[in-house]
């Protein structure tokens, strides 16, 4: 007895493929509500704390802050890190697999944001330790990881590109608040303390997969 070969199977049932693209569709919207809900508190997170612990007497502590630059590289953090985090909402394994080089690239996108930075607005600050900025960054990264699995969307769990993804992206969101209030610009404390935050999110975020992954 010799099996069907696949061409030579019936086409499923046109009411079969228009439930599953139903099905389909309806994860999708839910995808994109839970993303778009988290974009907006995510940035409300980020530019609060920032304001918060940034605003003194009148203005930002962080150098350059309010500058039409500035504000530039803060957007590129914005849209870098929700991009990164928008992929690891949405990859598909194989996608996964394709896009693994877009970690690294998110994060050099933060190391050329802080550069910037530090090249323009370059301010060294004398006694200015970096362990503040790398713990203050870092809860904040934990924050909007809070935030995510809230939303209901365990990324970290579905494979390590999109695990990588979503720990640089909070890492670059996590960099917003860093910039409007931190008050020291050197390259050598940007590139290293600051640069530290998105670095240690991918990795922590592959870490994390090892870890928790379905069995």
């Amino acid at each position: 007895m010799s099996s069907a070969a696949p061409h030579d199977l019936p086409p499923p049932p046109a009411a079969l493929l228009d439930e599953v693209q139903r099905d389909c569709d309806a994860l999708a919207r839910a995808r994109r509500r839970r993303l778009g809900a988290f974009a907006a508190l995510a940035l409300g997170l980020v530019l609060g704390f920032g304001a918060l612990i940034g605003w003194r007497e009148g203005g930002f502590v962080g150098p350059g802050c309010g500058s039409p630059m500035h504000t530039v590289i803060l957007a590129g953090f914005a849209v870098g890190g929700l991009g990164l985090v928008a992929l690891a909402f949405g990859l598909a394994l194989p996608a996964g697999r394709a896009l693994r080089p877009l970690p690294f690239l998110g994060l050099g996108l933060g190391l050329a944001g802080l550069g910037g930075i530090a090249a323009i607005y370059g301010e060294p600050a004398t006694g200015h330790g970096g362990l503040p900025c790398l713990t203050t960054g870092g809860l904040t990264a934990l924050g909007l990881v809070g935030l995510a699995l809230v939303l209901g969307r365990r990324v970290i769990r579905r494979h390590a590109p999109s695990a990588g993804l979503f720990g640089v992206g909070v890492g670059l969101l996590a960099l917003i608040p860093l910039s409007m209030a931190c008050h020291d610009a050197s390259m050598t404390h940007l590139m290293i303390w600051h640069g530290l935050i998105p670095a240690a999110g991918g990795v922590i975020g592959v870490a994390l997969w090892r870890i928790i992954r379905p069995g």
